[in-house]
């Protein structure tokens, strides 16, 4: 007589799996937000930069180089949208706050008006979180009103940024996180008649 048994036992690698789909689903959140800021930015007229410059927060966020100075940044504008989508700025404009105080519309100065790099991606308990917010007012106007002054309104950027970040996370960001069965292994155990291990098989599930 004789007795053979196969035993299955499962093994969850959670570390390593929370830890690759940490590092890679933070990876596909800030590609997807490159591709928000290119769509959005470019739904964006040009004058003195200060409306554009607002995204410069995100760009610092999310590892793009971008010019800040103004004229670095018309220079910069002007190759990637071509001279005739640029509107010619006066030496020096303001920007008047409710307060009555002034701020110099320069690209750099229109940081202050957005969210800080540090806040745009959080991650809470597992929840990860892109947030970007323009303080603007005429940003806001501009972007849900036309207005027959000012080109290209309403410019909808948020909306066509939107719409591209989405589009990358269906389309290319969600399909390179890594599969859980590739960090949860089985063992098969075969046992003779004696209770002796005759043969052991460690294998991820992923590999059956």
């Amino acid at each position: 007589m004789f007795i053979k048994a196969t035993l299955h036992t499962f093994e969850f690698k959670r570390k390593e799996f929370s830890a690759a789909f940490d590092t890679a689903i933070q990876l596909e959140m800030r590609n997807a937000a490159r591709a928000w800021y290119r769509a959005a930015v470019a739904q964006v007229p040009v004058r003195t930069g200060f409306a554009a410059g607002t995204l410069l927060n995100l760009t610092t966020a999310i590892g793009l180089s971008a010019a800040t100075n103004r004229g670095a940044f018309l220079k910069r504008e002007e190759k990637r949208r071509g001279k005739a989508r640029l509107i010619k700025p006066r030496l020096r404009e303001f920007y008047h706050h409710e307060s009555g105080s002034t701020t110099l519309k320069t690209p750099e100065a229109a940081r202050r008006f957005s969210t800080p790099p540090a806040k745009v991606f959080t991650n809470f308990g597992g929840k990860y979180l892109f947030h970007y917010g323009v303080s603007v007012i005429y940003y806001s106007i501009n972007e849900l009103q036309a207005n027959s002054k000012i080109r290209n309104t309403p410019w909808k950027s948020f909306q066509i940024g939107e719409e591209a970040f989405n589009k990358y996370l269906v389309e290319v960001g969600l399909k390179r996180l890594p599969a859980i069965d590739k960090y949860i292994s089985s063992t098969r155990v075969t046992v003779g008649r004696n209770g002796k291990t005759i043969s052991k098989q460690n294998q991820g599930i992923g590999d059956a």
